[in-house]
């Protein structure tokens, strides 16, 4: 199976090699756009992006850094290769909600969550 882009509004997904769908997130990390240790959610192909987020349905996350003369609007084959690179956030703090890199869930959330309250 060759891997394919998918647009639905302004969200864009790419179906990889495995047929496995993943949305394809453009994030600012840290300052000038967001506060530190956080992340914003930039339009697909924002050249102020220096992160790729790579989320499938079931939250499950990979991350790739822009590098110097990257392609800050990517074909499937090369976003299909960037994710058989990226990496995946080991750390809790680094984690975020299935569809959405524009809050990290923390561990305070998380024993909330487990609680049944809010954080």
């Amino acid at each position: 199976m060759k891997p394919a882009l998918v647009r639905d509004g302004d969200a864009l997904y790419l179906d990889d090699v495995a047929g496995v769908r993943w949305r394809v997130w453009w994030v600012c990390y840290g300052p000038p756009l967001a506060k530190p240790g956080r992340k914003r959610a930039l339009r697909v192909g924002d050249r102020r992006a220096n992160y790729l987020y790579f989320v499938r349905a079931d939250g499950f996350t990979k991350l790739r850094r822009f590098e110097r003369g990257d392609d800050w609007t990517p074909d499937a084959a090369t976003l299909a290769e960037w994710i058989r690179l990226a990496w995946c956030p080991a750390t809790p703090g680094l984690t975020v909600e299935p569809w959405s890199p524009r809050y990290a869930r923390t561990a305070k959330a998380r024993a909330a969550e487990a609680r049944g309250g809010d954080a």
